[in-house]
């Protein structure tokens, strides 16, 4: 990947955009793990009371359930933005650069086009469940339109992502460099090394 030239505007206004939308997504990000939280505690809490005094929280299994869905979806975005990809160097190492850059372009639209997709078909079931006001079957009755939104906003914000991503590594740009990895230290370095 080449240096990014912070001259042209464009790179100017993407890089800030760029940092905008990572912070947006570390927020969503941290939504989710206070949604774990509460899941952990309620689980946790339902234990406790149902070994102890023989009664659990009602609806608990409902609520759990209705919170993994902020929890897997609101971390989309972030962690494209933060992780660049998954890396398949065994294969990609054995192509030509060209074809390695075309796959890896590729990949990156598809998961841009498959996170629209998702948000639209989401998007359009969430309609749904609102405009029918369908609520959960469990103790709690609770509206299930909200959580569909957190589905249409994570594969949203994940198509975002992808197409930051490809920005990103057209102008070449990385917000965090992956420092070179240290040498293993040789046997004599070691204090104490040497015969034994």
């Amino acid at each position: 990947m080449r240096a990014v030239n912070l001259d042209s505007k464009f790179a100017k206004h993407f890089v800030r955009l760029d940092k905008g939308y990572t912070a947006f997504s570390n927020v969503m990000s941290h939504i989710s793990a206070v949604c774990l939280c509460v899941a952990m505690l309620l689980a946790s809490i339902d234990i406790i009371l149902a070994k102890f005094f023989h009664s659990g929280i009602p609806g608990q299994y409902e609520m759990i359930q209705m919170l993994s869905v902020p929890m897997l979806y609101l971390t989309l975005s972030y962690t494209q933005l933060s992780r660049d990809q998954i890396k398949m160097t065994l294969f990609l190492n054995k192509v030509p650069a060209v074809v390695r850059e075309a796959i890896i372009y590729i990949g990156y639209a598809a998961g841009a086009a498959m996170g629209l997709f998702m948000a639209y078909q989401s998007g359009r079931y969430m309609v749904k469940l609102f405009s029918q006001g369908v609520m959960t079957t469990g103790r709690l009755h609770l509206k299930q339109w909200p959580f569909c939104a957190c589905l249409v906003l994570g594969c949203t914000c994940l198509a975002i992502a992808y197409v930051f991503t490809i920005i990103r590594r057209a102008i070449g740009y990385n917000p965090n460099p992956v420092p070179e990895e240290e040498e293993a230290p040789q046997a004599d370095a070691i204090e104490g090394g040497g015969e034994i």
